[in-house]
């Protein structure tokens, strides 16, 4: 299997389906939204989305003028988040590879199906107990 690149859609709908999905998880605040791992959602494969799973950088950050990217905080955070994405990585490339969602209603399921998933992926972190 060769490189791919994703066209200009795929690429815009992967960081506008990741950006809602994480407003979801964040109940609606998206000045937590990681734009690492959204913008990594504009690229194919599990490494821009590990790259996008372990470094983050919200835009309440941005806004506040901080540019100094964060790893997750501790390693439970980590592998939530990294199996998360490998999980979501993995159902989305099988949704993808089957005839049955290539067009039509189908279709629609799939990519609905796919984007629970990744919510779903997105929320695990935020349900470990709180430091102290």
């Amino acid at each position: 299997m060769g490189f791919r690149v994703n066209t200009v859609g795929e690429a815009a709908f992967g960081v506008v389906s990741n950006t809602v999905s994480q407003g979801i998880a964040n109940k609606s605040d998206f000045s937590k939204v990681n734009v690492i791992e959204a913008g990594a959602s504009a690229f194919p494969g599990i490494g821009p989305a590990i790259i996008g799973e372990s470094f983050s950088l919200t835009v309440g950050d941005v806004l506040k003028g901080n540019f100094k990217p964060l790893t997750p905080e501790s390693l439970e955070q980590a592998t939530l988040q990294i199996g998360g994405v490998l999980i979501s990585n993995s159902f989305g490339n099988k949704i993808n590879a089957s005839s049955i969602f290539a067009k039509g209603a189908a279709k629609t399921y799939g990519e609905m199906a796919k984007f629970s998933v990744e919510t779903a992926s997105n929320v695990a972190p935020s349900l470990l107990p709180e430091k102290k």
